[in-house]
């Protein structure tokens, strides 16, 4: 009798034992890690590799010539990419943005000189980013440096007749290194797909030079060449959209 009642208890011990295992061969990962610290549920990104575009950016650009509105902000549409390799808190980032518009603005004073032409600013760095949190709604703070290059090419004259300027083509050209902190904050949307709004300021010092063709009849030409330091604010560094791809193992 006691070796039957022996017997039944081990059989039952080990069934129990049995059903608490979970053979993971057969379980398939999920996109986001849920984790539990201090009582609260958190989200850890599990993805190796992040693509994204972006969609708006908000940003003051490198002073052109003697602007005088060099202070405004320029708005841009889907003028960037992102690509980030994600190595648990932090992420390494690529970055690279062109935009080619045509400008106008004042010269030298308000009623002074026009000056309309065509710009192109080109910019590629790398850095990295790190999540302060690991919800679904994620802040997080980082830094790049990188180069960047600005090109202006137009033409100026004289707004009227108060201003005596001869009409002139100018070639104005900037590139240099950048340094940019910024933080951000990511939206996990979906499965794979999250929202990425980040802000920031560049220091950007360049080597700039400055070629002048004037109209008259001797084509005079003049060349400038300065080395500057400029502060640029970006209250939107960028909006942008992101794919997650890539499971961690």
């Amino acid at each position: 009798m006691k070796k039957t009642l022996l017997a039944s208890i081990f059989f039952l011990t080990t069934l129990s034992a049995m059903s608490q295992v979970t053979r993971i061969d057969t379980v398939r990962p999920d996109n986001f890690i849920l984790q539990k610290r201090n009582g609260r549920v958190e989200i850890q990104n599990s993805f190796s590799f992040t693509a994204g575009a972006a969609i708006f950016g908000l940003e003051q650009f490198p002073k052109i010539l003697n602007q005088t509105n060099s202070n405004d902000l320029h708005k841009s549409f889907l003028n960037g990419l992102i690509l980030k390799y994600n190595d648990n808190q932090i992420s390494y980032r690529f970055t690279g943005s062109l935009i080619n518009e045509t400008v106008t603005f004042n010269n030298e004073c308000e009623d002074c000189e026009v000056t309309t032409g065509k710009i192109q600013d080109y910019q590629i760095r790398t850095g990295f980013e790190k999540s302060i949190l690991y919800t679904r709604i994620q802040p997080y703070f980082g830094a790049e440096i990188g180069y960047r290059s600005n090109r202006f090419k137009g033409s100026s004259q004289a707004v009227g007749s108060s201003y005596s300027v001869t009409p002139y083509d100018v070639l104005a050209e900037k590139k240099g290194a950048t340094l940019a902190p910024m933080g951000g904050i990511r939206f996990n949307l979906i499965n794979h797909i999250t929202l990425s709004a980040e802000a920031g300021f560049d220091i950007f010092y360049s080597y700039e030079r400055q070629e002048k063709t004037f109209r008259d009849n001797n084509r005079t030409r003049t060349l400038q060449t300065y080395r500057k330091m400029e502060f640029l604010p970006r209250p939107l560094t960028s909006f942008s959209l992101q794919y997650n791809f890539g499971l961690n193992d």
